[in-house]
């Protein structure tokens, strides 16, 4: 019963072409990205997803491991 008052932390992640136009980033480009591994993704199979927070770190300038 703790579990359903405890709010579950889980991360928002998406796809490539989804997070390109959440973040107005073209597709190409972040596929770049993730190919020079400059920020970690989730790999779903052939699907590459990404963790919005990690993202907008790394838009920001912050380190991402």
């Amino acid at each position: 019963m703790q579990m359903q008052n405890e709010k579950r932390n889980i991360p928002h992640v998406d796809s490539i072409r989804n997070t390109a136009a959440d973040f107005g980033i073209g597709e190409w480009t972040i596929r770049q990205w993730v190919k020079q591994k400059k920020f970690p993704v989730i790999m779903s199979g052939r699907k590459i997803l990404i963790n919005y927070d990690v993202f907008t770190d790394f838009l920001n300038g912050d380190k991402v491991s």
